[in-house]
Parts: C-alpha cells; sequence; structure tokens
C-alpha cells in the first residue's frame, strides 16, 4: 500500500510541476482527448466546497485541478500535511494506536508514574481524490476518495468513499446524523465528546434548497456494542454470573433523517432524528429478539457579526452509543433489563456541544469550546463511565494561504457511577500545509 501510494505522491507532483512551470496550462493529449491543468476556476471550487464531507481536517479545494477540454469532467487532489506535538499533563492518555483526546478513555482512578509524557502525532495527514462529471449540469456525477494517516504508525486507511448523483449518494460517509457544520474545529483529532461523529456505509438521499429548507434522509448499515457480561439482577440470584445474551444478524438498517432551515450563510437550524433496531440472542429463552433505539439532535451555527462565528449541538437518544464520540466502543448501547433475564433495553444517554470563534482579522482564528457526554440507568451493568466533560480552547494563524500554526489547550474529565473521577489536560501545536 504504502508503494503505491509513493508512485501516487509521484504522478501527482509531476502534474503540480506541470501547473506551475506553465501556468497558462499544461496538456496531456493522445488522439483528439485533451486533459489541462488549470487553476480552480469560481464555478468550480463552488462545486467542489458543496460535494466535500463537512468535518476537520478535510483537505480544502486545491488550487489547480485538471481539466477535460471539452469540460466533460475535471479531477481534483488535495492534501493536508500536519504533524501534532504536545504534551499530556496529569493523568497520560497518549499511546501511538490512539492520539486522540477521548474522557472516556482517561484512566480511572489515575495511574502511578504516568503523570505526564511528551506524544507526537508525526504523520497526520490526508489526501483526497474529487472526480466530477458534467460539472454544473443536471447529470452532474462526483465521486470522492479521502486517505488518512493518524498515528506514529504508518498505517494508511480509508476514511471516506462515495458517489453522488441526483442528490442521491452511495458509500462510506459520514452519518447523515452528524451535522459536522455545527462542530468547531481542534488541533486535537477527536474533537469535543459529546457530537455526534462516525462514518456509516450508507444508501441516501439530500435535497437542494428550497427557500432556505433542505432535507435528507439515508438508511445505513447499523453498529453496536451491547453489553456481553452475564446477567446481574437481584431478582435471579440463581441466574447471577451465567451468559444470557448473544449476537444475532442485523436484518434492519439505522434511519436517519433531518430537516435543516438556511436563514443566511452561516444562520442556520439543523433538526436531525435516528431510528434503530437492534436484534440480540435471548439465550435464557432461546429466542432471538430485537429492542428499538432512537435519537433527536438540535444543531446549527449563529453569527450574530462578522467576527462572531457560535456553535451549538444537543443529542438525547436511546441505543445511540456508537453514534456520540465518548461512548463509540464501550458497551453502553444495550444493557439486560432488570427483573426480565434474556431481554435488553436501549441505554438513555445525551451528548451536547457549545463553541466561539472569534475573528478578530482574516488570518486569526480564536476558538473555544465545552462539551458533554453523560448515560443514564447503566451503573448496574457498566459501572466505568457515567459522563465525561470536554473543554479547549486554541488560536489558529494563517501564515499563507497554503500554511497556517496552532496551538491549543484540552481538558477532560472521566466521571464513573462509583463515585470516582480522573482529569487530563493536554496542550498542543501544529502547523498545517494544505496543497
Amino acid at each position: 500500500m504504502i508503494k503505491k501510494m509513493k508512485r501516487l505522491f509521484f504522478s501527482v507532483s509531476l502534474l503540480a510541476a506541470g501547473a506551475f512551470l506553465y501556468p497558462n496550462n499544461c496538456y496531456a493529449q493522445k488522439d483528439d482527448f485533451t486533459l489541462t491543468i488549470i487553476r480552480t476556476p469560481t464555478e468550480d471550487i463552488e462545486i467542489l466546497q458543496r460535494t466535500k464531507p463537512v468535518e476537520n481536517y478535510t483537505p480544502k479545494v486545491p488550487e489547480f485541478v485538471i481539466k477535460a477540454k471539452n469540460s466533460a469532467f475535471m479531477l481534483a487532489i488535495g492534501g493536508q500535511i500536519n504533524p501534532i506535538v504536545g504534551w499530556d499533563l496529569g493523568n497520560d492518555l497518549y499511546s501511538v494506536s490512539n492520539v486522540n483526546f477521548i474522557p472516556s478513555s482517561i484512566p480511572v482512578p489515575a495511574m502511578k508514574g504516568n503523570k505526564a509524557e511528551f506524544f507526537n502525532n508525526p504523520l497526520h495527514s490526508a489526501l483526497d481524490f474529487h472526480i466530477v462529471g458534467m460539472p454544473g449540469s443536471a447529470n452532474q456525477v462526483v465521486g470522492y476518495i479521502k486517505f488518512q494517516f493518524n498515528g506514529a504508525n504508518r498505517n494508511v486507511s480509508i476514511n471516506k468513499v462515495y458517489l453522488t448523483y441526483r442528490g442521491f449518494s452511495a458509500g462510506l460517509i459520514s452519518t447523515l446524523f452528524k451535522d459536522g457544520a455545527s462542530i468547531p474545529n481542534t488541533i486535537d483529532t477527536q474533537g469535543p465528546n459529546g457530537a455526534v461523529s462516525t462514518n456509516s456505509y450508507q444508501v441516501g438521499y439530500y435535497s437542494n434548497s428550497y427557500n432556505g429548507w433542505s432535507f435528507g434522509i439515508s438508511i445505513e448499515k447499523p453498529t453496536f456494542n451491547m453489553y456481553s457480561g452475564v446477567y446481574k439482577g437481584n431478582d435471579y440470584p440463581d441466574l447471577d454470573g451465567k451468559q444470557e445474551y448473544g449476537n444475532a444478524s442485523q436484518p434492519v438498517p439505522d434511519i436517519p433523517a433531518f430537516v435543516q432551515y438556511q436563514f443566511s450563510a452561516n444562520n442556520r437550524i439543523r433538526l436531525s432524528a435516528i431510528m434503530r433496531s437492534f436484534a440480540y440472542r435471548d439465550l435464557y429463552h432461546d429466542k432471538t429478539r430485537n429492542t428499538t433505539g432512537w435519537g433527536v439532535q438540535l444543531s446549527g451555527n449563529i453569527q450574530p457579526c462578522k467576527q462572531i462565528l457560535l456553535f451549538y449541538q444537543g443529542t438525547y437518544g436511546q441505543g445511540i452509543g456508537q453514534y456520540i464520540q465518548d461512548t463509540q466502543g464501550l458497551e453502553l448501547s444495550y444493557i439486560p433489563k432488570n427483573r426480565k433475564p434474556g431481554y435488553m433495553k436501549a441505554t438513555p444517554m445525551m451528548g451536547w456541544l457549545g463553541g466561539i470563534n472569534i475573528m478578530p482579522s482574516d488570518n486569526i482564528v480564536i476558538g473555544g469550546m465545552f462539551s458533554q457526554a453523560r448515560v443514564w440507568d447503566s451503573s448496574h451493568y457498566f459501572t466505568d463511565y457515567k459522563y465525561g466533560l470536554y473543554a479547549a480552547g486554541n488560536v489558529f494563524y494563517k501564515i499563507t494561504p497554503y500554511l497556517q500554526y496552532g496551538v491549543e489547550y484540552v481538558w477532560g474529565k472521566h466521571a464513573t457511577f462509583s463515585h470516582s473521577h480522573a482529569i487530563d489536560n493536554r496542550i498542543q501545536t501544529t502547523l498545517i500545509f494544505s496543497l
């Protein structure tokens, strides 16, 4: 995989060199088919921006595109390189396999001898390929692929792969339940712990804007983290310590949907909802059962003046642990139902965030945010997580259109149902180069 990526980078470098050495246009011709490398036109920038993922660390629209002379298609290759270095202070979270700041991963109690550690994320970067057929027409078709590096190892992961046509989309995309524009940017590659953010395999429809109104709906492959331990209900002491739950195939997809009203460029409100059905094995009765989960979210942005942009997001539901950042991977989505051995129920939980960007000039962005994730009714079966808190403040300075510098402070708290908690602090900095 690494060799293939090196060959790809070499080819792209040759194309880029041609574009800058011959800025008027660079041609590659075979018979009557001509490709042109040109500075990205304004109308194409708008198309590429509309069809890119809206999330932290998505490469910006590149300065040049490869375009067919008859404008039948264009290819944009973007990239971002931003090594991150910093220090964990108070309760070390860093590991090579996970460089994100995740409050639910803060060790409780604090581990002796792990009070502080220097860390780095030297390879954090992304590369994307954006292919648009018949750009600007009613039959416009878009293909998008994003590769991502994260951590101190050299593994490459595919973060996004999708195709869109006339509002329909299919592939590996951010869940439609996510509202990426309502999540403030951070140097931390995870971001606010109460935010809804995950990728999913989906088929969906996103409408155009009609007088400010838009909507979307999709069907997505479900992912669950059910409780896999034993029954602990006091009403059936003979069952304590026995495994009464098992996995089953999932015949019903998750179904998220949203409706949004856009007042102006950065003033909008969005209401989202999701329904999910979880199938599992009741080993006590030797049956396959299912239970329902659901979630609702209110999110958006407010820009009271040019220099200030506000972010907000609030989510509540049952069985949506795989969607809220801090609870992803924890066995919290579905837990045993007391007084009914063999039955499971969806766990109530919430996540919320608030953030602000202050822009005193075109080159400086000062950000701040606070976030929380919390669960209920799970203390009997999962005592290790009650809630997590996340706060961050950062400053980004744009040195050139291609290069910016950032510094950030992050604070987090992990509280459990056993009345214990731990806190971690992180100071980190990055230099971001965008192609």
